[in-house]
């Protein structure tokens, strides 16, 4: 029996002739995608393929999102640079447990090799809101295919939990490069009410013993809590 997946592509639509952007999803790449995840088929959701009224912008949002909602995977194209759309679809992908592929290919604008970043030498680097929201990093749409193609490959797929893992990887190993900023963000009072428990756990990571005592802390005090 052939196997089906229904695709939404994510990336860059051209807004009018006067849109010089030079990357955009084409029918030559949609015919390699095809052409890559055989004997896959796939059935397209492109945003750019559209009647619909554009003046009525809420419409419009609620299209592209229900789009991704009714995909089985979002392919993202980040061969170039993006607008604020795809990484609100990536974003929305992830809430939902819907693999994605992300194309970045290396030596592009969000893959760089020794780059200098805020005075930091960095051996390699993927932007960080690619690296983290996508399941698979291919190189081309040749690959992007091919990563559709075995049944298994969505097994294991990144979903909500990416954000918490995310911040408490950050206390984890961060705390000690810069803890102003870590205690700024949770060693003080007054947190939002929709940070209760997670930050606790998040500390109870950081610290490695009881939440307690990575808190504010007292000056002098020789618990391992915040730096002062």
């Amino acid at each position: 029996m052939t196997r089906n997946l229904r695709v939404y592509l994510c990336g860059s639509i051209q807004k009018g002739s006067t849109d010089k952007r030079s990357i955009f999803w084409s029918d030559d790449d949609i015919a390699e995608l095809r052409r890559s995840a055989k004997p896959t088929e796939l059935v397209i959701l492109n945003p750019g393929d559209r009647v619909d009224d554009l003046s009525d912008v809420r419409a419009t949002f609620g299209r592209d999102i229900l789009q991704v909602f009714t995909s089985d995977v979002v392919i993202a194209d980040a061969r170039a640079r993006r607008g604020i759309g795809v990484g609100a679809e990536l974003l929305f992908a992830k809430s939902q447990r819907i693999p994605v592929v992300t194309i970045v290919p290396p030596n592009s604008h969000y893959h760089r090799t020794n780059v200098l970043l805020m005075g930091q030498l960095v051996d390699e680097w993927t932007h960080p809101f690619l690296s983290e929201l996508s399941d698979v990093i291919a190189r081309s749409v040749a690959e992007a295919g091919a990563a559709l193609v075995p049944e298994d490959a969505f097994t294991s797929v990144r979903g909500p939990e990416c954000f918490e893992r995310a911040m408490s990887h950050y206390l984890v190993t961060q705390r000690s490069r810069e803890p102003e900023m870590v205690r700024l963000l949770v060693g003080s009072g007054n947190l939002p009410k929709r940070t209760e428990g997670l930050v606790e756990e998040f500390l109870e990571l950081a610290a490695g013993s009881d939440p307690a005592s990575y808190s504010s802390g007292a000056e002098g005090s020789d618990r391992p809590g915040l730096p002062h």
